[in-house]
């Protein structure tokens, strides 16, 4: 059999039943050991791969189908024990499902009680896995309460398991395609599961309840610890281990060694489990240097290292090198540091996975704690559970407590740990200023800490989320304030390139976008977001151009000569392009058209560059859709600067090549064209509006085929399009189907009613009464919402001729509601009478 891919005893001694029980039931013992070396050397995702293959022939053997069923089921669970997270829930759960799905089908499975058994397995693996993190962090009740909610349902469903197993004594009750051997080693299975999962809840507790699972615990491994096969081998050390709780270490050491000196000599699954509790016995003992020593000698004698053994070696160096710290022993102290250093190392490199993560954690809780002392470290603990179980007046407690113990011993690591802490709470709690002032005094006060830049980055955005929620001048200038001092403060920090995107980010929302294109330029190259900071530069120069028409081509201008460096580095012939490179060169080139005169042949050769260029290799496949689209993009700029260049034929032929395009490719080309049109020259406006009609067409027909959840996209589209081109009465009918088939859209009814708001056509004030009507519909007579929509309704009536009822419909609204509306409504109220007594 194989051993421990990671060191887990647990899952070696687990595959015992299979072993001995599956044999006597005719499986392929080759299919077994296959399977067995894979998993010993942590090649789970080969396992289940080779596994799922075989499950998809569907002239499987039903007999080596349950074989492999049962495999794939060991392998999820195996891999799942020494996984941790989400990744260890899905897989434990994609193990029982598969056993579940297996015993449910039609025909029955001819392996129903090894299935059965592989069950068992997964319910005590899971239950197992969340006990060790209470193991490891003692002090953390959120865990232990983890632990003992996962373990007390699993132990309730292993005793109604052995109730009902037990039953099966006659072959009259016992179920069908069930032999007598494959029932008892199921049996077996349980009782092996049932006696772990006791003694790990009475290690993990106190009280009379802990006696209680040591007895049952002993019955359980009894009644399994008959024979001389695995699984009754480490059934015997359990009961060695009954001992040890008890208190009777001499009668626990007897038993060892009787398991040591038998013959035949324990296997290496057995043997494993006894060194293992031979090391807990010397802990328990308080003889940290023999249990060293028996670890050590154990891995030199059979040259094998079990995860769960190194994990207790660890904890013996542990105690050894606080022991020799206690008594002034400095070099002795240093050596088994040393040693602890050396061992997590190995774990790491010769474990890996959770074991090697086990012990690391260990470790790290002792030097915290050795190096914080235990008053302090306890309180530091205590704030990390309180706040990982969301108690936040207990955590604010234990952190207050400790910064202050921290401050008075100046050590600045505890310090900044429960300073972060507490602020941590206070962000949680949503108390923006405490957090900011919190975060910000850590800054100040060990400017020399290692992440003093990432508290002050910190405390900048506590204040973000302060204006997030509450936009006023006042928390705009603290948050702005805030910002400009940490970058003051590292100029060249890890945290600048956050600091500069955060400052970008809040200028490009108000509108700044001069800025707001500055900051993202100041984003360092090693940022991981610089390309983007880049391409978003662009754009937001773009928009400063857009919103300043007599100034555009001098703000064209400046963008370019700002952007010379990341425009020189865009060459077709390099590694390959990414998607934001490629977004960064559309918005570089509708620059160039921006410019005074426009650079028409600059903006082309770009494009073309562009079009040549190849993407990197890693695109996902999100990322290679969005490449696509933006060569699409690209097409309408590109047509634009060939036509300006005097290069009429090659636009046209360009234009001719999309007629085919697909669906989205085209939706892009047309929202493109409609960007790009409201910014050519006069002389480029009658080629781009003869192109968007095209298009137009070409996209009323491609929306036919689109699912009905994305026609509200397409449909906004095309009344944009409409109205670019001229187009008002097309615009208003879609607009029109749009507000009746949605009668309760009001965020539709407003957008529409601000499409059309300059479009003096019958149809827009059709449109317009409409929506207001629909909008008054559904609002609350009197409030703010009802008034504004009575009165567009009321101006959509001027709009359209009916002056007398729009006269009638205004006196009565300005009777019962004109003095309780707010200043904006009433100034509505007094542009709709001045305009009724202007009308003849």
């Amino acid at each position: 059999m194989a051993v421990f891919r990671a060191g887990s005893i647990v899952i070696g001694a687990c595959c015992v039943l299979f072993g001995v029980g599956a044999a006597q039931g005719g499986d392929d013992p080759e299919l077994r050991v296959f399977f067995e070396q894979l998993r010993g050397r942590g090649l789970f995702s080969v396992a289940e791969g080779y596994a799922l293959h075989r499950l998809a022939d569907p002239q499987l053997n039903a007999e080596i189908r349950s074989d492999v069923v049962i495999e794939l089921a060991r392998t999820l669970a195996d891999h799942a024990f020494l996984a941790a997270g989400d990744e260890q829930a899905d897989l434990f759960a994609r193990a029982e499902q598969l056993l579940v799905d297996e015993l449910g089908r039609s025909p029955p499975p001819e392996r129903p009680a090894l299935l059965e058994g592989q069950r068992t397995v997964v319910l005590g693996l899971r239950a197992e896995s969340r006990c060790w993190p209470a193991r490891t962090f003692a002090d953390e009740a959120s865990l232990l309460q983890q632990a003992l909610d996962t373990l007390k349902p699993a132990i309730d469903e292993l005793k109604h398991q052995e109730a009902r197993v037990a039953a099966w004594n006659t072959a009259a009750s016992r179920p069908t395609r069930m032999t007598p051997a494959e029932v008892r080693g199921w049996l077996a299975e349980i009782r092996w599961w049932l006696a772990r999962l006791l003694l790990w809840r009475a290690e993990l507790t106190t009280g009379q309840n802990r006696s209680s699972d040591i007895l049952d615990a002993e019955a359980a491994a009894r009644r399994v610890a008959g024979d001389d096969d695995d699984l009754s081998v480490t059934a015997r050390v359990m009961l060695a281990s009954c001992q040890r709780l008890r208190g009777d270490p001499a009668r626990a050491a007897e038993m060892l060694k009787a398991l040591e000196t038998a013959d035949p000599p324990p296997s290496a699954v057995a043997a494993d489990a006894i060194a293992v509790e031979r090391v807990r016995l010397a802990l328990d003992q308080q003889r940290p240097d023999d249990a060293v020593q028996a670890a050590v000698s154990y891995r030199s004698r059979t040259q094998r290292w079990p995860g769960e053994l190194a994990w207790w070696q660890l904890a013996g160096l542990i105690q050894l090198r606080n022991i020799a710290a206690e008594r002034q022993g400095a070099d002795l102290a240093q050596e088994f540091q040393s040693a602890g250093e050396q061992l997590v190392a190995r774990a790491d490199q010769q474990l890996g996975g959770v074991w090697g993560q086990r012990c690391r954690q260990l470790w790290e809780l002792a030097e915290n704690a050795r190096k914080n002392g235990p008053e302090l470290d306890r309180l530091l603990r205590a704030g990390r559970s309180a706040r990982t179980a969301q108690r936040w007046t207990e955590a604010e407690t234990a952190y207050r407590a400790a910064l202050r113990l921290a401050r008075d011993r100046a050590n600045d690591d505890a310090r900044m740990e429960a300073g972060w802490g507490l602020a941590s709470v206070f962000l949680q709690q949503s108390r923006w200023d405490d957090a900011s002032a919190e975060f910000a005094t850590l800054a100040r006060e060990l400017k020399e800490h290692p992440q003093a830049s990432s508290a002050s980055l910190m405390s900048a955005y506590a204040l973000a989320r302060r204006f997030d929620r509450s936009p006023t001048p006042e928390h705009r200038a603290a948050l702005f304030a805030d910002l400009d001092r940490h970058l003051a403060a590292w100029p060249s920090d890890s945290t600048t390139g956050e600091g500069w995107l955060m400052r970008a980010r809040l200028l490009e929302r108000e509108g700044r976008f001069a800025d707001a294109a500055r900051s993202f330029l100041k984003v360092p190259v090693d940022h991981p977001q610089h390309e983007d900071c880049i391409a978003l530069a662009a754009r937001c120069f773009l928009q400063a151009v857009a919103g300043n028409p007599a100034e555009a081509g001098v703000t064209a201008e400046v963008a370019l000569s700002e952007l010379a460096e990341p425009l020189a580095a865009l060459k077709s012939d390099g590694p390959g392009w990414t998607v934001s490179q490629a977004e960064f060169a559309i918005q570089a080139a509708r620059l160039w058209l921006a410019v005074e005169p426009p650079r028409y042949a600059r903006a082309a050769a770009l494009l073309a560059t562009f079009q040549e260029a190849r993407p990197v290799a890693d695109l996902t496949a999100v990322q290679r859709s969005r490449w696509d689209l933006l060569k699409a993009e690209a097409v309408p700029v590109q047509i634009v600067a060939l036509a300006g260049e005097g290069r009429g034929s090659a636009a046209e032929a360009l234009a001719t090549q999309w007629d085919s395009a697909p669906p989205d490719k085209l939706l892009t080309l047309m929202k493109t064209l409609v960007e790009v049109r409201q910014s050519v020259r006069a002389e480029l406006q009658p080629r781009l509006t003869s192109l968007l009609l095209k298009t137009i067409e070409r996209v009323a027909d491609a929306r036919k085929t689109v699912p009905p959840e994305r026609r509200r996209e397409w449909d906004l589209a095309l009344v944009d399009a409409h109205l670019a081109s001229g187009q008002f009465h097309r615009a208003s009918r879609v607009l029109e189907d749009l507000v009746r088939a949605n009668p309760q859209d009001l965020e539709l009814a407003r957008l529409a009613v601000k499409l059309l708001a300059d479009v003096k056509t019958p149809e827009a004030d059709a449109v317009r009464e409409l929506t207001w009507s629909r909008q008054e519909a559904t609002s609350k007579p009197g409030s703010s919402d009802w008034i504004a929509a009575r009165l567009g309704r009321i101006e959509a009536m001027l709009d359209s001729g009916q002056t007398p009822e729009a006269g009638k419909l205004f006196k009565v609204t300005a009777l019962l509601y004109r003095r309780q509306s707010p200043p904006e409504l009433q100034q509505k109220f007094d542009a709709l009478e001045g305009r009724l007594k202007a009308e003849p």
